[in-house]
């Protein structure tokens, strides 16, 4: 096994059926946690690796329950994408309405923008949004 960066190693694991051989390629960083993890199950003791390998026990012990010996990219990264995002909270009469403005008045920036929506048609929006709104439909003219 080569530790340069870019090389791909195979593993290969036996299955507990018996006969199947599976052969799985790695990232780095999988590769790394179960060269952690096999140092752990030879010499049994959780500080020693930790302290052989300069990581934190928690570290360790969250690669260690999620490690499955049947599947070896559970040790790959999980995704760090948010569950829930959040949706906007402007509809479409105001999107319009703002569109409408930018037409009409050009030059005026998203505060001045505000104040008008404020005062004349009852939205009460922050500039921010209003300012999102115009970048995320591209109201420049």
């Amino acid at each position: 096994m080569s530790n340069r960066v870019g090389s791909s190693t195979i593993y290969t694991y036996i299955l507990p059926t018996g006969n199947n051989l599976r052969s799985v390629s790695l990232s780095r960083e999988a590769k790394h946690r179960l060269r952690v993890i096999e140092y752990c199950l030879g010499c049994r003791s959780v500080a020693l690796t930790c302290r052989h390998f300069g990581i934190c026990r928690s570290y360790f012990y969250k690669w260690y329950k999620r490690f499955n010996p049947y599947n070896l990219k559970s040790l790959e990264d999980k995704s760090r994408k948010p569950h829930n995002v959040r949706s906007s909270t402007y509809d479409t009469n105001f999107i319009s309405l703002i569109r409408k403005l930018r037409t009409d008045y050009p030059y005026l920036s998203a505060k001045k923008l505000a104040r008008i929506v404020f005062r004349g048609y009852a939205f009460s929006y922050s500039a921010a949004t209003i300012d999102r709104i115009i970048k995320r439909f591209g109201l420049y003219f």
